[in-house]
């Protein structure tokens, strides 16, 4: 993986997983997804993510994050392109 693109551990179907997809699509920030059956054990995530929740962000700076709502907390802190600017 590129020092400087994200990694993105999903689930595809899940709609907080499709929230942080779009945000990082929008933002065009480097990224590599890879996608998890919750049901089927994975080793190496569990490596990544010793909680287990999806959906899951390694970043390059803040180490691995989890919780959409904390994901897109820090892509807003970073860009500042998530949530509208006050008036």
């Amino acid at each position: 993986m590129n020092s400087n693109a994200y990694q993105l551990y999903a689930s595809p179907r899940s709609p907080f997983a499709r929230r942080i997809r779009l945000a990082l699509r929008r933002l065009e920030l480097p990224l590599t997804e890879t996608f998890l059956d919750v049901f089927v054990d994975n080793p190496e995530f569990w490596k990544q993510n010793p909680i287990g929740t999806l959906p899951t962000l390694i970043t390059p700076d803040a180490g691995t994050l989890s919780d959409s709502s904390h994901l897109l907390e820090y892509l807003h802190e970073k860009t500042g392109k998530i949530w509208p600017k006050t008036f």
